[in-house]
Order: structure tokens, then C-alpha cells, then sequence
């Protein structure tokens, strides 16, 4: 789903 596209990146900028 297009809501587990954004948690993927938001992870990611977490992530940095």
C-alpha cells in the first residue's frame, strides 16, 4: 500500500 511506501522512508530517515 502507498502507507507502507511512507513508513519504509520514514523508517529510513530514522534510520540516518
Amino acid at each position: 500500500s502507498q502507507i507502507q511506501g511512507r513508513e519504509k522512508f520514514l523508517k529510513v530517515i530514522e534510520f540516518l
